[in-house]
Formats: C-alpha cells, structure tokens, sequence
C-alpha cells in the first residue's frame, strides 16, 4: 500500500540504518498549501509544500542500498520489484535459445528494461533535487 505525505520542506532521501536509505519519490509540488492549524493557534500562511508518495507512512520508500551513489540506489530500487534471482532468469531466458517461448522471454526482458528506466529516471530526479 502506498502512503501520500505532505511536508513543508523539500525531501530527496536519508540514510536510514547500514544497509537502507529512505527515498522520497514522486514529488508534487504543491503551491499555496495551507497546513493544517493545531488546536487553538492561529490558520498558518498559505505556503509551498511538497507531497511524495511511497510505500512507508511517512510517503517514502524504503530501499536496500549501502551507499547513497546513484548504482547503489537504482540497485535498491530495482530489487523492490525483481530480486538478482529474478533478473538473473529473465536475462538467461532472453539470452536462450528457446526459440518457442522467444516472444515471451523478449517481452519479460522489456518489462525488466522499462522498469530499471524508470528507477534510473527516478533516482536521477532525486539525487538533482535542491534542498
């Protein structure tokens, strides 16, 4: 399940432990949010806000990755969806001579393809991100 959060600063990613950084992804930006008041105190100013979503409750994602180098963080990325198993059997498959299920294992091998792009364009996002 993905969560949707709203901070009033801007986010890009932090080193949560070791072995795992927590990456704020599909930033909106959002002008003119008024916060939410806390009991009592005045309306805050209409502000600009940034929301992200991801799949932790804070809106970010949490990734396996020991450097926040963008290899380490596409890696991470990538392998919430397809572990090194999974990627090593698409790329074998694709690389076979099963001339049957040819079509099949091309079309995995796209799927693969267009998701590490997307990784790829997202980690580039965030590591140009300006705080």
């Amino acid at each position: 399940m993905e969560t949707r959060a709203i901070y009033t600063e801007r986010k890009t990613f932090v080193k949560y432990d070791g072995n795992h950084y927590l990456l704020y992804l599909n930033e909106e930006v959002l002008e003119n949010h008024v916060p939410e008041g806390h009991g009592g105190e005045p309306e805050p100013e209409p502000c600009t806000a940034y929301a992200y979503t991801g799949t932790c409750e804070d809106g970010g994602t949490l990734v396996e990755a020991t450097s926040a180098s963008y290899d380490s963080l596409v890696s991470g990325l990538v392998r919430k969806e397809y572990s090194a198993d999974r990627v090593e059997a698409i790329t074998l498959n694709k690389l076979g001579s099963n001339a049957e299920r040819q079509s099949e294992f091309d079309a995995e091998f796209a799927e693969l393809e267009a998701y590490r792009t997307t990784c790829k364009a997202l980690v580039r996002e965030i590591l140009s991100r300006t705080i």
